[in-house]
């Protein structure tokens, strides 16, 4: 049985892309677990503006949300080279110059009546947006 440090450039780099497509896959599968769960819960209405969700799914989201965010990035970062780490961070920084930007903006329009209410989903959706157009730009530029 060879060691690591004994395996070839490409059988760690091989090892190492495998890891995080586990890592990537095993918090796909968390956050579609999720949504299964909210689907079943709260049904049709769940997401309207009234609706209420039970104080136990939302704690629970929410841990999971957190522990999954947190144990997955401190996996990944374990993974990554300095590249890719520099890559992150100019993503990270792109998405949230959107949303300090896009919200008070959109607040500032609604306030004059130009624009409806500024909506969390549609802020959280373009911060993901804009994090993932950043990150494709500095990767492939």
């Amino acid at each position: 049985m060879t060691t690591s440090n004994e395996l070839s450039g490409e059988l760690r780099l091989k090892q190492r892309e495998r890891k995080i497509w586990l890592i990537k896959g095993s918090l796909f599968a968390i956050g579609l677990v999720s949504g299964g769960i909210v689907g079943y819960l709260v049904a049709d209405d769940g997401f309207a503006p009234d609706a209420k969700w039970p104080p136990s799914l939302a704690i629970g989201l929410v841990a999971t949300f957190l522990a999954a965010i947190g144990i997955g990035s401190w996996l990944l970062r374990a993974l990554c080279d300095e590249v890719e780490r520099q890559l992150q961070y100019k993503a990270t920084a792109a998405a949230g110059l959107f949303y300090v930007l896009a919200y008070p903006v959109w607040f500032v329009l609604w306030k004059g009546g130009l624009l409806p209410e500024p909506s969390h989903w549609m802020l959280f959706l373009g911060f993901y947006a804009a994090l993932a157009a950043s990150y494709l730009f500095y990767r492939f530029r």
